[in-house]
This record gives C-alpha cells, structure tokens and sequence, in this order.
C-alpha cells in the first residue's frame, strides 16, 4: 500500500480509536505540505555533496569499538543496499529509527539530537569538510522528518490487518494505543524540523 493510499485509508477511518490519535490536524497539513515541498526537497539534495552512504545505519547495524592501535572503530553490518545519499541523510538513521521503533522516547531524543549531529560535523570539519552546514542539516531532517511522518501510517495498516496490532505490540513491547501516541509525539517533534530546515535553505 503506498503512502497515499495509507493516508486515504486514514481519512476513510477517522472514527478508528488509533487514527484519532495520530490523525490530527497537523498530521493533515503535514501530508499537504510533503506532497507539495518534498520531492523539490529531494531535487535540491542532488544538487549537494552526496558521498557512499550505507542507507540503513540504525543503531542495529552498527557497533562501535576500539582498533588495537587505541583509535576508534565502527564495524556496519547489513550492506544489503549502499548507494549515495546527501551529507546528515545517513546518520539521521541512527535517531530515526530509534524513534520508530521505540528504542528511545521523544524527550531522550531531544537530548541525543544535537550531540549526534554536532558529532557528524565536528567528524565532517576532521576530513577536511567545508561545505554548507545548513545543506547536511537538511540532509538530516529530510530523513528524519520523513521517518517521523511515516509511523502514524502504521494504523492504517492495524485496519486492512489486524494481526499486525498483535505484531508490532508483541515486537516493540507496547500496547498499540501507546505505540500510536508515541508516534504522534515523534511526528509532532520531528516535522517542523524539517520544514525550517527547508525554509533556511530557501527551498520552500
């Protein structure tokens, strides 16, 4: 089911206990403005520094260390789908998908956020990076407001396919009313990120 077919299944089901909650009247305008501002988002990161990118590094595929020399080392597994990706896209993977998957909540994000970016950068400005610092900005957000507008879609899925509540609840450990105010929460911190972002590069 796409993303739009999704959010037609949401409009259509308004009166469902789980789309009360993340279908709220921010959610509809954000859908509005994605349709309108996200694949020119898109086209301006193809116009920026795109380097090898490893698309999926949630916090999962990824596992830090130290090399016998005392530096230090990041080993990535699941290379299933590298590909080139705009500056911040990649390591905004790592709060993403967290944030979906609910591995951290909204307020432990909102503490995580500037340390893994200020971090991405200073290891940016090491190599000898000097690019635009508001551009890998946007890299950052696109993925993460993206993955933040995605989730509230899940009940959408609950409605065609109930047995999917019984997955997700026994998987991430929550019952589904919790699972879809967390999604709100997510959403409701993370999208107008996004939105300024592309507004300070002058985009929207």
């Amino acid at each position: 089911m796409s993303g739009a077919d999704r959010f037609s299944v949401l409009l259509d089901n308004s009166d469902d206990e789980y789309v009360q909650i993340v279908l709220t009247d921010e959610y509809i305008d954000a859908n509005n403005w994605m349709s309108a501002n996200f694949t020119r988002i898109l086209d301006h990161l193809q116009t920026t520094e795109r380097p090898l990118a490893h698309i999926d590094a949630q916090p999962k595929n990824l596992f830090p260390g130290v090399r016998e020399d005392g530096e230090p080392e990041t080993i990535a597994i699941d290379c299933a789908s590298p590909g080139y990706a705009a500056l911040g896209m990649d390591v905004a993977s790592l709060m993403a998908s967290s944030l979906t998957w609910f591995e951290v909540d909204v307020s432990r994000a909102k503490q995580l956020q500037p340390l893994i970016f200020e971090n991405y950068i200073e290891g940016l400005n090491e190599v000898a990076w000097s690019e635009d610092r508001d551009n890998v900005w946007l890299g950052y957000m696109t993925v993460a407001g993206r993955r933040a507008f995605n989730p509230p879609m899940f009940t959408a899925t609950w409605i065609n396919d109930p047995k999917w509540i019984t997955w997700m609840e026994t998987n991430l450990g929550q019952p589904a009313e919790e699972l879809a105010i967390h999604w709100r929460a997510v959403f409701e911190w993370a999208f107008p990120k996004l939105k300024a972002a592309a507004e300070r590069v002058g985009i929207v």
